[in-house]
């Protein structure tokens, strides 16, 4: 028996649900539809109407929303066997999904000629919706029970955290007051008066830093933290900072190995210098803190890459300290953790550092990993990009040049301490230029209001001063109607050095911001840069 003859091929079609239709386009005539009897039943269509109509009637039972998706299909087939599966609506099942395919037929040449495959695929398609909505379900489920999981384990670390902040809270205030009664019992034994002061003061530090941890980390969570981006000495920041834990690290008996920032090629560039020192800071403290006794920490910088404007370190910190345990290591970064419960007693942690850490990490766009064996050592690995600050590098080349000269600059200081004042003129004067001082907001603005126009080449404005503050001479002066007022100089020099105060700086009209106390060659550089 022949399994593919006609009789046969028919009976496996019907069997399947798949009827055979042809359609031809005769030019001058209408669309003929030819359809067998599985096809005709298919389409909800009798058999006995003319193929011109069964073209008509078919194309009104096919859902709007795929008409121009079969239409589309129909063009496609004029080149090469397509297929497209769309919704039709049957007159008494209703909607159904079917699979047409379709081939022209090449041995007609008078008229084009395609004939095809017509199949109900609707309990397939409802059957993949059904195993979709349920699996979809199983996820959704799936999901909300580990964000379940996760709230409890989250609730339950802010709940011992809080435990903790409490007694570590308590405890230096405790001994605050009871230094205070201490001093106030024994008021006239100066010398243990002073010891208390002192103890004092430590613990209020120690209380001051617990209170900053827990509101940066508040911070940072609700991502409302917002980087300085600014001239930077990558070099200066590092010896800076190694100074610094050096003299903890000799306290505690660890030896401090570092290369002193020697591959730190293009140390100018743009950053946030109080968060860096403090990533740095951090990192360089946990492995001094978490040492054994003659242990040692390890610190160097190296080049990832560099192009004509960034460059990427990499700062490996690193020591011979007790490590972490492999489960930990999957923590260390989530608020509130820390290995030992009693870490904080023995170490004086909080376990807020390494949060903050990355949280600050990722805001400057860097990575941050650890690795860790427990017993040998910790192993920290930072890597960073930077802008490149090519201006100051060269004003630093030129500077050493001796060509950096203000010789000739007018320049008018607003400044309401005497102190600042009678240094920055000194500097200033000392580098040829000549510097009138006004000790408020309302004096400079009079100073330069009064004088003709062209009298000063330079306005260095401070921003906490009484009468009027420098945001609010700033915008006096270029509002005041001179060309000049709209073309000079104002420069922020202030202790206000968070981003905010930077755009606060820059909405109310200057042109740049310089961060006390006042670097020097900074100072110098971007004076010389605006008034060259």
């Amino acid at each position: 028996m022949n399994l593919f003859d006609e009789a046969n091929t028919k009976k496996i079609l019907e069997a399947s649900n798949i009827g055979l239709w042809r359609v031809e386009f005769e030019e001058g005539q209408l669309p003929r539809f030819y359809a067998d009897a599985v096809m005709s039943e298919l389409l909800g269509i009798p058999g006995d109407v003319t193929p011109q109509e069964r073209f008509r009637v078919h194309h009104t039972y096919i859902h709007p929303d795929d008409l121009r998706m079969f239409e589309e299909y129909s063009d496609k087939l004029a080149e090469d066997r397509t297929e497209v599966v769309y919704r039709y609506i049957h007159p008494v099942k209703g909607e159904m999904f079917v699979r047409c395919a379709g081939v022209r037929d090449l041995s007609v040449t008078d008229y084009l000629s395609f004939h095809g495959t017509h199949q109900d695929i609707s309990d397939t398609i409802r059957y993949e919706k059904e195993r979709y909505a349920e699996t979809r379900l199983a996820e959704v489920a799936a999901a909300k029970e580990n964000a379940l999981k996760k709230a409890k384990r989250a609730s339950a670390a802010k709940t011992e955290f809080l435990a903790r902040m409490s007694h570590d809270i308590r405890t230096p205030l405790n001994g605050i007051i009871g230094i205070l009664e201490i001093n106030e019992a024994h008021s006239d034994e100066k010398e243990l008066v002073v010891a208390n002061r002192k103890k004092a003061k430590v613990a209020a530090q120690h209380l001051l830093s617990l209170i900053n941890d827990v509101l940066d980390m508040t911070k940072l969570e609700d991502e409302s933290v917002e980087l300085v981006n600014e001239p930077i000495d990558l070099m200066n920041i590092c010896i800076d900072t190694l100074t610094i834990c050096n003299i903890r690290a000799k306290e505690n008996g660890i030896t401090l190995i570092h290369d002193n920032g020697a591959n730190l090629k293009y140390p100018k560039v743009y950053g946030s210098e109080l968060q860096l020192k403090r990533i740095l800071m951090n990192l360089l403290n946990n492995c001094v803190k978490y040492n054994k006794p003659g242990g040692k920490v390890l610190c160097s910088s190296d080049i990832l890459s560099v192009d004509e404007n960034q460059v990427i370190y990499k700062f490996e910190i690193s020591d011979t300290g007790i490590g972490m345990s492999k489960e930990f290591l999957k923590h260390i970064f989530e608020p509130f953790a820390q290995e030992k419960e009693g870490a904080r007693s023995n170490f004086q942690g909080n376990g807020m550092g390494m949060p903050i850490v990355k949280k600050l990490v990722e805001l400057m766009n860097g990575t941050i990993g650890v690795e860790s064996t427990k017993g040998e050592g910790t192993k920290f690995t930072l890597i960073l990009p930077f802008e490149i600050d090519k201006e100051t590098a060269q004003a630093e080349k030129d500077s050493e040049k001796g060509m950096v000269s203000l010789k000739g600059a007018r320049i008018l200081l607003a400044e309401d301490n005497d102190l600042n004042a009678e240094i920055a003129q000194c500097l200033l004067e000392d580098a040829g230029a000549t510097v009138t001082v006004a000790e408020n907001g309302e004096v400079a603005f009079n100073l330069f209001s009064r004088k003709p126009q062209g009298s000063y080449d330079m306005i260095l404005m401070d921003i906490m001063m009484p009468v009027l503050d420098g945001y609010g001479a700033t915008k006096k002066i270029r509002e005041y109607d001179r060309e000049d007022a709209k073309l000079i100089p104002i420069i922020a020099m202030t202790a206000n050095a968070f981003a905010e105060d930077v755009q606060k700086a820059k909405d109310a009209g200057m042109n740049d911001h310089l961060s006390k106390p006042i670097q020097v060659d900074l100072l110098m550089n971007t004076i010389s840069h605006f008034v060259k």
